[in-house]
């Protein structure tokens, strides 16, 4: 059947049948369907496989279509998140903040893009729950091995999406308000995210993937929800710093427990395992870079809840300037914070 169609056919095909499986699997339906380039179509799970390399003689036809997959899913992680922000979020906000004397178009702009920042972490972190939650691998570390070929069709489209999302994010950057240690990290994070995640995918460690995804998304989502409630905050004292507060708190206790205990120990399973390619080599060194960034941004949430105890309470997030800026406006006590 995949002989006559070009790599772009097989592509759109490929991803409108893992598209398929991947809502059956919200819905709680078990997918029935076949899949172009899958295997096993008869078993209890549908499976496939991963196809990056553009050259595989042993599925010559397939070879390369998950690329056509990225393309569309990465345009279409720009849609949504660019949309939400121009056609929902700008207009909430300008409505909500048009009596406030602080607020201006580039506040809006960043509690626009906070919004649908937040909106794709919800959205992922619950993506991946659901797919995850029932693969009998998650909370197995000795099934945790690589060289796991066949993967099911919906937790290779969550994969690619998990992909697309990153390179959205990685473009979104250039156009994007930041201090340049923020755009930085960002960047080195998201790029790195990004090579572990198509790498694992290459190099046969989507299980350690797997289990990196279902938790790592969590911690950002009362952090992002925070610093939208203190875009909107008029007074250090009114009910919305409070939450913010609050949920600055949350994450605090949630980066912690995610980035720098789960996911150390993740890691180190992965360095306990001899490697086989070099792919595996690279994978374990991202890995690595990773752990700075999130011992690094550890530091800087510690170093902020220790300012949380001078300032009268008033939670920001260290990893992002414009959060501070925005305090001061509103809270002219509160020291700036020293380059």
């Amino acid at each position: 059947m995949t002989d006559s169609l070009s790599t772009v056919e097989i592509g759109l095909q490929s991803l409108e049948d893992l598209s398929a499986a991947f809502i059956s699997t919200l819905k709680n339906q078990h997918y029935n369907g076949e899949i172009v380039c899958g295997i096993d179509n008869d078993s209890s799970t549908t499976t496939t496989t991963f196809h990056l390399d553009f050259y595989n003689e042993n599925d010559a036809a397939c070879a390369g279509s998950d690329w056509i997959i990225l393309g569309v899913l990465t345009a279409l992680s720009l849609i949504v998140s660019w949309g939400t922000r121009w056609l929902i979020f700008e207009p909430i906000a300008n409505w909500k903040m048009q009596n406030a004397k602080h607020w201006n178009r580039d506040e809006c702009r960043r509690f626009s893009m906070t919004c649908a920042s937040c909106l794709n972490f919800v959205l992922s972190a619950l993506f991946g729950y659901r797919v995850l939650i029932q693969m009998p691998w998650l909370f197995r570390r000795e099934e945790w091995l690589p060289g796991e070929i066949h993967v099911a069709a919906d937790f290779k489209f969550y994969y690619l999406l998990y992909a697309a999302r990153f390179i959205g994010d990685l473009v979104s950057l250039f156009f994007e308000s930041r201090q340049m240690d923020a755009f930085v990290a960002a960047f080195i994070h998201h790029l790195v995210t990004l090579g572990l995640v198509l790498g694992s995918a290459h190099a046969r460690l989507t299980r350690f993937g797997g289990v990196i995804m279902f938790f790592f998304d969590w911690a950002d989502i009362p952090l992002l929800c925070a610093k939208a409630c203190k875009y909107l905050s008029q007074d250090p004292q009114d009910t919305l710093q409070i939450v913010a507060n609050r949920l600055f708190e949350l994450f605090a206790v949630l980066f912690f427990a995610t980035r720098c205990v789960f996911f150390n120990y993740v890691v180190y399973c992965v360095w306990m395992n001899p490697s086989d390619t070099r792919m595996f080599d690279w994978c374990k060194y991202l890995l690595l870079i990773l752990v700075g960034l999130q011992t690094y941004w550890m530091a800087l949430i510690v170093r902020m809840a220790v300012r949380i105890s001078k300032n009268g309470g008033v939670a920001e997030d260290s990893r992002d300037d414009d959060l501070r800026k925005l305090s001061n406006a509103n809270a002219r006590n509160d020291k700036p914070k020293s380059q």
